[in-house]
């Protein structure tokens, strides 16, 4: 006897769920699977939740990070340093490196890091905004703060070749956090220790 149960829609939320960082096919199943034995209720309410977060919450227009308006506190912040940009991956590190105060200039986030095997990533990157960025805020040095794993090494060697022919420093951020860490997972005291000794990759121009 053969089941006349249509599994293309769970397939499909699947495919949904599994896009998500981190999550992998397996993953992914799982998670549809425990949401399918959910009360409808449970269902909806986590559908309208998402939809007013989405609602609620905007993209920064300069450094693409989250904020309830559309030029967030930290790019509106005329007493930060307007000449130094620390580039992120994720909206989380950006929190991180805040709570260590050790940094106090303007950010931009990628929202996404480069992968060898899924190189039309970079295609989702507004790169377009960070040079026109650079270019309007005249900033005079950058800080690659992109993860110590595979995929932010790519992603810092990918915007240093990006930004070669700018007028400007280059730092990667330096000793204080270990290979193949994720900057949301680090300490203060790490990540102090990473920003006090970051590394210059390439000095402006004499």
């Amino acid at each position: 006897m053969t089941s006349d149960l249509d599994l293309n829609e769970f397939n499909n939320l699947v495919e949904q769920i599994s896009d998500l960082p981190s999550v992998s096919k397996k993953q992914a199943k799982k998670i549809t699977q425990y949401l399918m034995t959910k009360s409808d209720r449970y269902v909806y309410d986590l559908i309208d939740v998402l939809k007013r977060a989405k609602l609620s919450i905007k993209i920064c227009e300069m450094c693409q990070g989250w904020s309830n308006r559309s030029i967030c506190s930290i790019c509106s912040d005329e007493s930060r340093n307007n000449n130094e940009l620390c580039i992120v991956s994720f909206f989380d590190d950006l929190n991180v490196i805040e709570e260590s105060q050790a940094y106090h200039g303007k950010y931009f986030i990628l929202n996404h890091e480069i992968s060898k095997k899924n190189k039309r990533i970079i295609e989702e990157i507004n790169f377009d905004l960070l040079l026109d960025l650079i270019k309007k805020q005249k900033i005079e040095k950058v800080i690659i703060a992109t993860n110590f794993t595979q995929d932010g090494q790519t992603t810092a060697n990918y915007l240093r070749f990006l930004l070669d022919d700018f007028d400007l420093k280059i730092y990667r951020l330096g000793m204080g956090l270990p290979y193949n860490s994720s900057i949301d997972y680090a300490d203060s005291f790490s990540l102090k220790g990473a920003f006090e000794n970051k590394q210059l990759i390439k000095d402006k121009k004499a």
